[in-house]
């Protein structure tokens, strides 16, 4: 009786374990078909996507040339409405962008002390800057500033704030030009960060260091000059957890960047679809192991150049593995927009903006605005337009030089306190009173330390 027990319940135990393989089975099959319709749903949507751009390409073929014209119009200033910052009125009764506000406010909480600045001193932070000719560059971080590598030099990201030294000679003395860049995404503890840390190495070189506020597309040419080939402006930051320091082989993606200007040719990345081109530029995708230059129809022979120089410098960083091959517009391979998302409609140059130093060019009348509160309240009074020389500065008072696409704040030696104090303030003022471009290059410059490009200014 006993083994005719011990029979059966072995006989039960082998009926729960098929009875429970057939359970496992049956679940299996069920996450199987879920997982298929994820699959369908997914290929679903794909389709769907693939199905509207379609359609939307072929609603654009059949426009009129003005429905394009005014599709892309209204595509750049969509564009340009992400670009900008959001103008508001500012209790001292000019408008002031969000940028400029973020600078102001976190600045004057640096003064304040709480930003909640690292252990370091500023001796300590600052102990090699400025010791010999050259360029030295610096990244905001968490309240500090981290020395940035030299082969990343001329490479800026949009979400971060840099600091960036220039030590010359003059004579047998050694000068200096410090500027803060910074770029549209970077934070308000960024910009405060930068603008104070610039007063402080300022303050360790002696307070004899010109002073630039720098700002993504707005920047300098003494600025531009100081990168070869040319700047180039990255998508990414520290706060967003872009650390710059991984292998490219592993972490590189596919990036369009577009050249545009004159003289001074800058690089920013843009978005890979056919909606960044426009006819008068040049861009370059750039794809890792393989390099494709897009020449736009009345792009400039300094872009194109440029494109090539930048292209070369890329692949001799990379050991010389990527091709690279030049594209005019309308003759496009199929590669090429299979890695832009396909082809579409192009902006023409008209569309896609003029060069910057164009632009400069055509705005540039020069004026000379002195700041003085000899009559017991400070005041601007015009004394030069057009024709400006040097000799019109006086050491008792503080001026503003506007020379069209740089805004520069001389202060004389004899010059009051309160002038002193609040010369930045009336420059950044006179910016937005005049209607011009709210990030135009703002230069702080004492006198006796103006550096070769100030002077050259003067007629």
């Amino acid at each position: 009786m006993g083994k005719e027990k011990e029979k059966k319940d072995k006989d039960k135990g082998k009926e729960k374990e098929k009875e429970k393989e057939k359970d496992k089975g049956k679940e299996k099959e069920k996450d199987k078909g879920k997982g298929k319709d994820k699959d369908k749903e997914k290929t679903k949507n794909k389709d769907k996507k693939k199905m509207d751009k379609e359609l939307k390409r072929e609603k654009v073929k059949k426009m009129s040339k003005e429905e394009k014209r005014e599709l892309r119009t209204k595509k750049k200033e969509k564009k340009k409405g992400k670009k900008s910052d959001v103008v508001i009125k500012s209790m001292r009764g000019y408008e002031e962008s969000d940028l400029q506000i973020k600078v102001k406010d976190a600045t004057t909480q640096a003064r304040e002390g709480k930003l909640g600045f690292g252990a370091k001193s500023a001796a300590e932070e600052w102990a090699t800057a400025g010791k010999t000719e050259g360029l030295q560059i610096w990244r905001v971080e968490k309240f500090t500033i981290q020395s940035w590598p030299q082969d990343q030099y001329g490479k800026f990201y949009n979400g971060d704030s840099f600091i960036v030294l220039r030590t010359y000679k003059s004579g047998n003395a050694l000068r200096w030009d410090v500027h803060f860049w910074l770029g549209e995404n970077t934070t308000q503890d960024e910009a405060g960060t930068a603008a104070y840390k610039t007063v402080e190495l300022d303050t360790q070189l002696g307070g004899l260091a010109v002073q630039h506020r720098e700002v993504q597309d707005y920047e300098s040419p003494l600025f531009l000059s100081y990168f070869k080939p040319m700047i180039q402006i990255l998508r990414g930051g520290i706060e967003s957890g872009f650390t710059h320091v991984e292998s490219p082989e592993k972490t590189h993606r596919k990036r369009l960047l577009h050249l545009k200007g004159k003289k001074n040719i800058r690089t920013t990345e843009v978005s890979c679809n056919s909606d960044s081109l426009n006819s008068g530029d040049v861009f370059l995708l750039d794809n890792y192991s393989a390099l494709y230059l897009w020449y736009g129809k009345q792009s400039g022979i300094f872009e194109r150049r440029k494109g090539g120089e930048l292209a070369t410098a890329l692949k001799n960083e990379r050991g010389g593995k990527p091709t690279i091959a030049t594209l005019d517009e309308g003759k496009e391979e199929k590669v090429f927009w299979d890695l832009m998302g396909g082809p579409g409609p192009i902006m023409s140059a008209e569309e896609g903006g003029e060069d910057i130093e164009a632009e400069q060019e055509q705005q540039q009348v020069k004026k000379l605005i002195r700041l003085s509160d000899a009559t017991g309240a400070l005041k601007l009074t015009e004394v030069a337009n057009g024709t400006v020389k040097k000799s019109a500065l006086d050491s008792k008072d503080v001026f503003i030089f506007d020379t069209g696409f740089e805004i520069f704040c001389w202060i004389g030696k004899q010059s009051s306190a309160q002038e002193k104090t609040k010369a930045m303030s009336y420059a950044s003022s006179y910016l937005q009173q005049s209607n011009k471009p709210p990030f135009l290059p703002v230069t702080r410059i004492l006198e006796g330390g103006e550096n070769p490009t100030f002077s050259a200014l003067f007629s």
